[in-house]
């Protein structure tokens, strides 16, 4: 027994180098439970990838083993690893319509709005499927129902394409009269702004004498860089200047909010005017910051926006570099598709 063990160890941690399916991958996917039991008490890696970049949970929550999802959850395994196709263990569980596992998954609090290669949300995946009490879990947990893949199709019309009424009846009460397929927040129009805030026209960024940082404007690019998204919103309606940039170091609001990942306030300060190509100090754009962290859902924004896909740091650096480098492959492939060519 204790020679077994050793080897199963021993098979896991060369399995960890070389990408192949490891002894307790195995496990879980073909729900042996015991054997992941195993191996767990004996200390396996349980966040080791497979050559197709999926863990033993990402495995157990496609094909429905809901006690190894569990088990694997309970010991912490992360609910957040993606594949290579930017499958989350939550996707997975959704698109399977594996109702008890999915639910396993969210009581591990995982990220509900994490995209896929295509843009999609597990949330989407469920709508596609045909599982009213997955869609509803997934609502329930804060799943976004009206966010867009990369096609523009939210969960509603992925619904609709499939053919799934019953599906269709619960996310149309989320919001039923023509909810926008994107969430909306609910920041300042750009006229209550720019009657507030002096921008610069058609002048370059100073790179030494950044815009004068006012009370209002510095708790702006502190609660920005926080997350703190009623604060933001709050200022921006005193007038804040979202354009301002810190002393030491150039950084803009949108620049600390897209190097945090906070969507919201990314979305809000995109729509209170802030300039998506503004460059700190030493170059850096909220595109490259978004890029590097691999937050799809504000790369998506700031693109829309109007972000140069292919402009350079001070060093040379341009986001689809920062994406390679940092191995964020939805990042390089939207980044891509929408021109992004060094």
């Amino acid at each position: 027994m204790l020679v077994r063990l050793l080897l199963c160890l021993f098979l896991s941690c060369l399995a960890s180098f070389s990408f192949a399916a490891t002894p307790l991958i195995e496990a879980a996917k073909n729900g042996e439970i015991q054997k992941v039991l195993m191996l767990i008490e004996s200390g396996a890696n349980l966040n080791t990838v497979d050559q197709d970049g999926r863990t033993a949970l990402n495995w157990a929550a496609g094909e429905g083993h809901s006690e190894i999802v569990n088990l694997l959850a309970e010991h912490r395994a992360d609910v957040n690893v993606r594949d290579k196709e930017g499958m989350s263990a939550l996707m997975k569980a959704a698109a399977g319509n594996h109702k008890t596992a999915t639910k396993a998954i969210l009581r591990a609090k995982p990220d509900v709005n994490a995209i896929d290669e295509k843009g999609r949300s597990a949330l989407m995946h469920a709508a596609m499927n045909g599982s009213t009490e997955i869609v509803s879990s997934l609502i329930a947990a804060g799943a976004r129902v009206h966010a867009t893949d990369y096609d523009g199709k939210d969960a509603v019309m992925l619904a609709e394409e499939a053919g799934q009424q019953d599906v269709l009846a619960v996310l149309k009460k989320q919001n039923p009269k023509n909810a926008p397929s994107e969430p909306k927040p609910v920041p300042p129009t750009k006229k209550e702004v720019t009657e507030k805030v002096s921008e610069p026209k058609n002048e370059p960024a100073p790179k030494k004498e950044p815009v004068k940082v006012d009370r209002a404007t510095g708790d702006l690019l502190q609660a920005s860089r926080e997350g703190n998204v009623e604060r933001v919103r709050e200022l921006l309606l005193e007038g804040a200047n979202v354009n301002a940039r810190t002393a030491e170091g150039g950084d803009t609001a949108l620049t600390w909010a897209s190097l945090k990942g906070h969507l919201q306030i990314a979305q809000m300060l995109i729509v209170a005017g802030a300039d998506v190509n503004a460059k700190t100090d030493n170059g850096l754009t909220a595109l490259m910051a978004a890029s590097s962290k691999g937050y799809a859902e504000i790369v998506q924004a700031l693109i829309k926006a109007g972000a140069d896909v292919n402009v350079k740091r001070n060093d040379g650096m341009t986001a689809l570099m920062f994406a390679v480098k940092n191995k964020k492959e939805i990042i390089i492939r939207l980044l891509v598709k929408s021109g992004a060519t060094q």
